[in-house]
């Protein structure tokens, strides 16, 4: 049955599901756990859930490890319970502990800390975790992340074949292409780390200047502000200001 502003329409039994890849399925899952964070807000206050579709997150500042992981602990417990009456299950074995902080100290202590859901012992993790596209490290730096999406030299190398010096794409197409297959992936997230990092820009400039070599074609001899020119691609720490 549908309810909008208030009126309730028909009920109707429903015979089959939907589909996987339906455009349908992850506003139906929204709509379905909608009504857990505020559930969980009024029992956790000073816990912040943030989400996406059915990719979910815990966060808590904490002073003391051990709080820290008593508190998830309760609030996953309670999610537990929340999806027991309302028929939603949580594949619990794919849940990360993680811990952020600047402190030394801190860190080494989350080696020796795990939190427990129901039977599952999970171990805090130590290295980069992948959320939502961001390399995530101990310490919120951000180097793992820069280094793998700067590593998007693979896929402009496989690029590189569709140029017009290979008998493909005229310049204009080819421009098209890189910037969308290959800044796409290096510059993704980029206003997060951005801190004017000159190592960084230097490391995303060397990736320009290739990228401006593929949509050319021009020799490796000619100098980067002819290339970067004849290509109409801006130098790296502009690009990084402009985002």
């Amino acid at each position: 049955m549908l309810v909008i502003d208030g009126r309730t329409g028909k009920t109707y039994d429903i015979q089959a599901g939907l589909p996987q890849g339906s455009p349908a399925l992850p506003v139906l899952f929204i709509l379905s756990i909608s009504a857990m964070f505020p559930c969980l807000a009024e029992k956790h206050p000073d816990v912040e859930s943030i989400s996406f579709v059915d990719d979910m997150g815990f966060v808590l500042r904490c002073a003391e490890l051990d709080d820290g992981t008593e508190k998830l602990e309760s609030v996953a417990r309670h999610a537990l319970d929340w999806g027991c009456d309302d028929k939603v299950e949580f594949e619990i074995s794919k849940t990360e502990v993680l811990v952020f902080s600047k402190r030394r100290k801190v860190l080494q202590a989350s080696k020796e800390v795990a939190g427990r859901i129901g039977e599952q012992e999970f171990a805090i993790n130590q290295g980069a975790t992948n959320w939502l596209g961001f390399w995530l490290d101990p310490k919120l730096s951000f180097k793992t992340h820069v280094t793998k999406r700067l590593s998007a030299q693979a896929t402009l190398q496989r690029i590189k074949s569709l140029g017009a010096s290979h008998g493909g794409l005229p310049m204009r197409l080819m421009r098209r292409v890189v910037v969308a297959a290959v800044n796409s992936i290096a510059l993704y997230g980029a206003e997060v780390w951005w801190r004017g990092q000159q190592d960084r820009a230097k490391r995303l400039q060397l990736l320009l200047n290739s990228q401006a070599r593929a949509i050319t074609g021009l020799l490796p001899s000619t100098s980067v502000s002819t290339l970067l020119s004849a290509a109409c691609l801006p130098r790296a720490d502009e690009l990084l200001d402009y985002r």
